[in-house]
């Protein structure tokens, strides 16, 4: 393969990432404004308009066939349990059967015997939710549809460096290469972000980071520190030619 032929298919591949890049703009474009325009409508509607309630089943099964000896439960050995001593053990520690899962809460509302060891019933409360609370939550989905949209500019950008190109050292892609390795650095924060956004007046926010896209953003960074030692090389041959 000569020089023209790898240079003309390195901007064919630029064409086709540049459509690729623009559809997908537009795409995520159209889902940020369309939640833009619905948190303003949600903003000027009062917060009481609408409640969301999430309530539901829980139960909770204890076996104990795989435990040595007599285990108990609740106080009880479970070889001499039945319903009646169950019931008497269950009242007494009913008020401490209480688990937050998710922001949900399960409480015990009565226990069986079941082969193998007890099954505690209850039922989950996960509180009223209003409008306040719904606009709160939009906000992470907004972050994440601007973040989406600013890397698929500077991804956009690059492909058309890429495809306009007259080699692929030029100065234009390399600069493009380390716009897009910038554009993902929020990414590595992403799941710390969303948590901030959707919950500003939490005080447990985890600090994560994204391993993977931290190595991610390092590789492009690598590939254009090389981009960028061939266009010397090749700035260096041409002078001594």
């Amino acid at each position: 393969m000569n020089k023209e032929n790898a240079v003309a298919k390195i901007r064919t591949m630029g064409k086709v990432g540049y459509v690729i890049a623009w559809v997908l703009g537009v795409m995520e474009l159209i889902g940020l404004l369309t939640l833009i325009v619905s948190l303003i409508v949600f903003a000027v509607l009062p917060e009481k308009l609408i409640t969301f309630t999430f309530e539901g089943q829980g139960s909770i099964a204890v076996d104990v066939t795989g435990l040595p000896g007599n285990p108990k439960v609740m106080g009880v050995e479970t070889e001499t349990l039945d319903e009646n001593e169950l019931d008497s053990a269950f009242r007494k520690v009913k008020d401490s059967l209480k688990l937050e899962i998710g922001g949900m809460r399960l409480e015990m509302d009565d226990a069986s015997v079941v082969p193998g060891g007890v099954l505690l019933n209850g039922h989950l409360q996960g509180g009223s939710y209003t409008l306040r609370d719904l606009k709160r939550v939009m906000f992470a989905p907004i972050v994440i549809l601007l973040l989406a949209l600013v890397t698929t500019v500077f991804a956009g950008l690059l492909c058309r460096s890429i495809r306009d190109c007259g080699s692929p050292f030029d100065e234009k892609v390399i600069r493009g290469i380390k716009a897009l390795a910038f554009s993902l650095i929020p990414w590595v924060f992403m799941d710390w972000l969303q948590e901030l956004v959707a919950f500003p007046y939490s005080t447990s926010h985890n600090f994560t980071i994204d391993l993977s896209m931290a190595c991610v953003v390092l590789i492009i960074l690598g590939l254009a520190y090389i981009f960028q030692y061939g266009a010397v090389l090749q700035q260096e041959s041409d002078e001594t030619l």
